[in-house]
C-alpha cells in the first residue's frame, strides 16, 4: 500500500493543494518499508490528482484538501482522509495502527461528518451593534 502525506518539514502540511512536498510511503505488513520525498510545484487540481495516480498513490492523508482537487482523486480510486494533523512520524504510526481517526489527530475545528469546518451556530439577537426587541 502506498501512502501520500503533504508535508512542512516533520509536520503534516495544512493545506493539500498548496503543500510543495509530499512525502511516499510504501507500508507491507503494518510496517513503513520505503519513504520517499516528492517535489509538488504545480498547483492546479488536475496536476495534483494525475501526479497521485502516476505514482500509484492508494490513500492520501491531509490537513484539507478542496472540494475540486478530492473528487478528482476519489474519482481516480484514491482515499481521502482528511482533517488530520501532527508530526509526519506520528500520523503514520496512527494510521498504521488504525487510529488515524483519534480526536488527538483532528485539525482543530474539523467536522469528520461533513469534511468541512465547525463555525460556532447563528443564534438570534446576538449580532454586534443590533439589538433586537
Amino acid at each position: 500500500m502506498k501512502v501520500a502525506l503533504p508535508v512542512n518539514g516533520q509536520l503534516l502540511s495544512a493545506v493539500l493543494d498548496y503543500a510543495t512536498k509530499v512525502l511516499l510511503v510504501d507500508i507491507e505488513d503494518g510496517r513503513v518499508v520505503r519513504r520517499q520525498e516528492v517535489e509538488f510545484c504545480d498547483t492546479s487540481a488536475l496536476f495534483r490528482a494525475n501526479r497521485l495516480r502516476e505514482l500509484s498513490v492508494d490513500t492520501v492523508i491531509c490537513g484539507a484538501v478542496s472540494n475540486s482537487l478530492a473528487s478528482m482523486a476519489a474519482y481516480g480510486g484514491i482515499e481521502i482522509i482528511a482533517g488530520v494533523t501532527g508530526s509526519v512520524d506520528q500520523v503514520l504510526t496512527a494510521y498504521i495502527n488504525g487510529e488515524i481517526l483519534r480526536p488527538k489527530y483532528a485539525m482543530p475545528g474539523f467536522c469528520r461528518r461533513t469534511g468541512g469546518c465547525l463555525r460556532e451556530p447563528h443564534r438570534r439577537g446576538t449580532h454586534r451593534g443590533r439589538r433586537r426587541g
